[in-house]
């Protein structure tokens, strides 16, 4: 029975006729001595202690810290909760954390909710879980946190397990074990100062991530749809990168590992083929894992002369071996196109005319690599 229901039962049996008999009376007595014990005990529903900053009040008597009387002291509801074995504390507003609170669990209201917030005051929180609320601080415990749900930032030395979180900007824990599942950054884009993290598992990242300041330890991440930049203020430790992903490593010095598949413009430009009948190298496509380039275009329409085309690729990993020949007449197609291919060395594309042009000739190319 809830707290309006047995302040209703209490009200009702004061209000009963006062000509009752003595056992009439003891029996009301013990009704109410029941309902206030039920009042209290039922009080503290969820199994948690209920603050409210804006609309609680002070005191740690039963039934402070009930959903129906919220206190509005942080020291108030750990008071309480340590009293009553109890560590769950429901929030309504900013708590800031008073002392040592290991262990506890803090539930906001909502999925990336800014409204309610934790902040670690620089006291110890190991071992805490934060459901649909905010986090901002240092941890001093510097131990294993667990977050669902809630909103990241400001936040330093952060470790432990992270579900579904925004985060606007954090750095982590020296030496700690940090898994971010499914993470967002604030407005799509975010910086992680990962330090030396043993490791830092990041799964599920889409969109902009920038990496700074890892100076040791191990990163991996999953992705799925990124666009990755290693700053160079990375110079130790390991990146390891898989999934999709595009990657701009500007590292100094950190070993990465890219095992990542991305689809791009590998390049695009324009070969100024000289006049004569030798054969002559328009470009070449390099790799250094395997690789697979989707698409090789040629714009072919400023040649006058016919002209043979080439796909070479080192096949013993130094030598370049003829692989696909195309003979192209004037009057054919305005352009060349090759299909996929999948390599693990470089690929060299070559135009030699049957005829000297007379002049140079320009020929445009275009091609994408998946790797």
């Amino acid at each position: 029975m809830g707290g309006i229901d047995q302040r209703g039962r209490i009200a009702r049996i004061m209000n009963k006729d006062v000509n009752e008999t003595f056992a009439q009376s003891t029996d009301s007595l013990e009704a109410i001595a029941e309902a206030i014990a039920a009042l209290v005990g039922s009080g503290y529903q969820d199994g948690a202690v209920w603050y409210d900053e804006n609309s609680g009040i002070t005191g740690t008597a039963p039934p402070y810290g009930t959903p129906f009387y919220p206190v509005n002291s942080e020291a108030d509801a750990r008071t309480i909760a340590i009293a009553n074995n109890l560590t769950r504390i429901r929030i309504a507003g900013s708590f800031t954390v008073p002392d040592t609170m290991e262990g506890y669990t803090f539930l906001g209201g909502g999925r990336y909710n800014l409204d309610d917030t934790v902040l670690f005051n620089g006291q110890d929180v190991d071992g805490c879980s934060f459901i649909n609320c905010a986090i901002t601080g240092t941890n001093a415990g510097g131990g294993l946190i667990t977050v669902y749900d809630g909103y990241i930032y400001s936040t330093v030395d952060m470790q432990g397990a992270f579900f579904n979180c925004m985060i606007s900007s954090a750095s982590l824990a020296a030496g700690g074990v940090i898994d971010l599942h499914q993470p967002v950054g604030w407005q799509g884009a975010l910086t992680l100062t990962v330090g030396t993290p043993n490791p830092l598992n990041l799964f599920g990242w889409r969109g902009d991530l920038t990496l700074a300041s890892q100076t040791g330890g191990t990163t991996n991440i999953y992705s799925n749809g990124a666009n990755i930049t290693i700053n160079n203020t990375c110079n130790g430790g390991t990146i390891n990168i898989y999934g999709e992903a595009v990657i701009t490593d500007n590292s100094a010095g950190t070993t990465v590992n890219d095992y990542s598949s991305h689809f791009s413009l590998e390049s695009d430009g324009t070969f100024s083929h000289p006049s004569g009948v030798a054969e002559q190298t328009a470009f070449t496509i390099t790799s250094v894992r395997p690789t697979k380039v989707n698409s090789i275009y040629l714009d072919m329409v400023n040649l006058t002369q016919n002209a043979t085309i080439r796909i070479k690729y080192q096949i013993d990993g130094t030598n370049y071996r003829t692989i696909e020949t195309f003979n192209w007449t004037v009057g054919m197609d305005d352009g060349v196109y090759f299909r996929e291919i999948t390599v693990n060395d470089n690929v060299q594309v070559t135009v030699q005319s049957a005829v000297a042009e007379g002049v140079a000739r320009d020929i445009p190319y275009q091609y994408f690599q998946e790797e």
